[in-house]
């Protein structure tokens, strides 16, 4: 058996909770697709979506927000767009949006270049009268694209959580 001082472990034990403590959930982008708004860390970068594009560098937003924007995209027509975005633009000093971030497009743009899967997770319950039990299910929405095109949608397809014994 190993034993460790009581100060030591006040060390290590006191550095893990700042660690911890100071880690901040990140800002997703939003998705928007038949109406539903899908919250994703899994969207391209701006590089990604658009590597053709000069792409300005940014600032830090927030401690939720390094990568310095928030972008909000929709699928149309079968496509992926990018349809609204707003950044602190390191050269500027400020927030800028649309046109004004990305210089010589117009918004809403079409992506034709990014390949990539975006997934959702929610947990659901559902009472059956029944049998006067709850149901649990996770719900995922599994969205695919090539080129920016969808090649496969799967919405709210429920999976049952199976009970821990």
């Amino acid at each position: 058996m190993i034993f460790v001082k009581p100060i030591a472990t006040t060390v290590i034990l006191s550095f893990l909770l700042t660690v911890f403590a100071a880690a901040t959930i990140q800002s997703r982008d939003i998705l928007i697709v038949r109406g539903k708004r899908i919250y994703t860390y899994e969207m391209p970068g701006l590089e990604k979506a658009f590597p053709d594009q000069k792409v300005p560098k940014f600032n830090v937003i927030s401690t939720a927000n390094y990568k310095g924007y928030n972008a909000t995209w929709a699928v149309m027509g079968g496509q992926l767009y990018l349809v609204g975005l707003e950044g602190l633009v390191r050269e500027e000093g400020k927030m800028l949006w649309d046109e004004k971030v990305l210089k010589g497009l117009t918004f809403p743009v079409k992506v034709e270049q990014w390949s990539g899967e975006v997934k959702q997770s929610n947990s659901v319950s559902v009472y059956d009268p029944n049998t006067n039990e709850m149901k649990k299910f996770v719900e995922q929405t599994t969205i695919v694209f090539k080129q920016g095109k969808v090649i496969r949608a799967e919405f709210d397809k429920r999976v049952p959580v199976k009970k821990l014994e």
